[in-house]
């Protein structure tokens, strides 16, 4: 209807990339429950998860006609804001 719906995912550095090293607690935000683990032996699992997710979200909106844009906070908003302007307007 003449709409350009965009979805801008922002995501922590550290949900994206995982860069715990030593014995952990992680709390589930959803229901505070809390874990102690190894952060080693969860990485893989929890990065494949998390790229499964991001796929997810990325084929839900393409499928609706959203052009999706994953934003890592540890790049600055007005470049990670200039770098999909770029390569939107190269799209065009």
């Amino acid at each position: 209807m003449g709409n350009d719906v965009i979805t801008f995912q922002i995501m922590d550095d550290a949900e994206l990339n995982f860069p715990f090293n030593e014995a952990s607690e992680f709390i589930d935000m959803e229901d505070d429950e809390s874990y102690i683990t190894s952060p080693a032996a969860i990485r893989n699992a929890y990065l494949e998860n998390l790229n499964e997710f991001l796929s997810y979200c990325r084929k839900q909106c393409q499928s609706s006609g959203v052009d999706y844009c994953l934003l890592n906070t540890a790049e600055p908003l007005d470049e990670a804001l200039s770098n999909y302007m770029a390569k939107r307007a190269k799209s065009f």
